[in-house]
């Protein structure tokens, strides 16, 4: 642990020279407005820990914001502050020296041989919010949560994006709005039924043709079953009148003689043709059998028609299929619309309890940190609050934030076992608080190995212990040495 030893400044700001020790618990600096205290309890050992200058060379540095030419003394073109800080752990003491010019600052550090020192062990020790908390108050709620070492970045992203996610969820619901009831309705498929409306005409075309191709050959075959009857009929009339008219005319010679010459060539004609005629029936009814027989065969090998089947039906369908199909589209929408709306009501009601338990997680890490105050506490954005109210100069009185945030601080910083390597706070405005609670602070930082540098307005030396007082810059008195 490090405390405070002695602070000294030459051509920097209003000093021209200055040389001052600082008690190991209380300091009091004291003076009226304007008589550079804080410049002396405070500025002087940021330059000489941090630098000063318009912005940080180094991510880990922390300078005092400022132009350089304007902090640097009219007496030459350079200043030096200087802080001496004592290892209590190995009781030694280590001066630094920052050097100052407009172009830039140079470190010196001047300490027992085989210390090793370098800016890196100036920046493990310094903490401005400690060192100066009014520093504290001119940060965000969220961002004074960060300073006390509670980093909830990683649970509050996630409670964001959940908080997100479910605003998202219930967007797209409310777009779903509400489902009236479809009744059940399948699509047809218009291209199956075209398919069996083609196989049904294909067939009926078929049968048709096989019932055309069996009546056409049924008309012949019964053409030669009448032929051959009207042969057969014609055969057998012929043959009574042959079989009449043979006798006679096997007699033609006698007939003849008796004088009856007309009548025997009738006679003779007609028995003649018929012979003829039943010569050419009789070769022609054979071929007539024949033509029958096979064609009894032939019918008989043709295929015989099948029913014809129905396309009325059909046909009806697929005349009714697009409106059934519209009806049915707005089926498959509306259970489409059902399972989105279930799928992102259980979305919902997950996202909902990762919410609870991510709150949950958040609650027990900010309670393991054990904060000092029962009534701290951090909202749901990372801010920090007390009593319900942003620790800010507009929620609490001078006095009040004076006396809590250096509480805060350390008592954050111990509670996570970060111990202060370099326990020292300037307290500005302390003569603002009463009697009663400036020795409840002091009691506090003397309770905790804090050194405390308090800052007091007034216009004359004090009879305290440990007291400087100081007029234009200019120490006139100081009880410290």
């Amino acid at each position: 642990m490090y405390k405070l030893k002695k602070v000294t400044a030459r051509n920097l700001g209003k000093f021209d020279e200055v040389s001052v020790s600082f008690d190991s618990n209380i300091t009091y600096i004291l003076g009226p407005n304007g008589s550079a205290k804080t410049s002396l309890g405070l500025n002087i050992l940021w330059i000489t820990m941090q630098g000063a200058g318009n912005k940080s060379v180094s991510k880990d540095m922390n300078p005092l914001i400022c132009d350089r030419y304007m902090i640097i003394g009219p007496n030459s073109k350079s200043a030096d502050a200087g802080i001496t800080l004592h290892d209590t752990a190995k009781n030694i003491d280590i001066k630094v020296t920052r050097h100052i010019t407009k172009d830039g600052t140079t470190l010196e550090f001047d300490a027992s041989d085989g210390v090793v020192l370098d800016q890196y062990f100036l920046n493990e020790l310094f903490n401005i919010f400690l060192i100066s908390p009014k520093h504290f108050l001119a940060l965000t709620p969220k961002e004074q949560t960060v300073a006390l070492g509670v980093n909830l970045s990683e649970e509050d992203k996630k409670i964001k994006e959940l908080k997100d996610e479910y605003t998202v969820i219930n967007r797209q619901i409310k777009d779903i709005g509400t489902l009236t009831d479809i009744p059940k309705c399948e699509p047809i498929d218009v291209s199956a039924l075209v398919e069996e409306k083609t196989l049904r005409v294909n067939h009926n075309t078929e049968m048709s043709n096989r019932k055309t191709v069996l009546e056409t050959n049924q008309v012949k075959f019964d053409a030669l079953i009448a032929e051959k009857e009207d042969i057969e009929e014609s055969l057998g009339d012929i043959q009574v009148i042959f079989n009449a008219i043979n006798p006679i005319c096997a007699e033609a010679d006698s007939l003849n003689a008796d004088g009856s010459q007309p009548l025997v060539s009738l006679l003779l004609n007609l028995w003649e043709q018929s012979k003829i005629q039943m010569k050419e029936y009789g070769a022609k009814l054979p071929e007539l059998i024949s033509r029958i027989s096979k064609g009894e065969t032939y019918i008989a090998s043709l295929s015989v028609p099948e029913p014809l089947l129905d396309i009325t039906e059909l046909d009806n369908q697929i005349a009714n299929a697009s409106s059934i199909n519209v009806q049915a589209s707005k089926y498959q929408e509306y259970c489409l619309s059902v399972k989105r709306r279930d799928e992102l009501i259980s979305k919902l009601g997950k996202n909902k309890t990762d919410q609870v338990k991510m709150e949950e997680i958040r609650i027990k890490k900010i309670q393991s940190l054990n904060l000092p105050f029962q009534d701290l506490s951090i909202n749901e954005d990372g801010e920090l609050m007390l009593q319900g109210r942003y620790l800010k100069e507009q929620y609490w009185s001078t006095g009040e934030l004076i006396k809590t945030i250096p509480i805060l601080l350390i008592s954050s910083m111990k509670s996570q076992g970060r111990i202060p390597q370099f326990p020292y706070v300037f307290v500005q405005d302390f003569s603002l608080l009463d009697p009663e609670n400036q020795q409840e602070i002091i009691d506090f930082f003397l309770a905790n190995g804090i050194q405390a540098c308090l800052e007091i307005v007034g216009t004359e030396p004090s009879d305290k212990p440990n007291s400087i007082f100081l007029k234009d810059s200019v120490i006139i008195q100081n009880n410290t040495l």
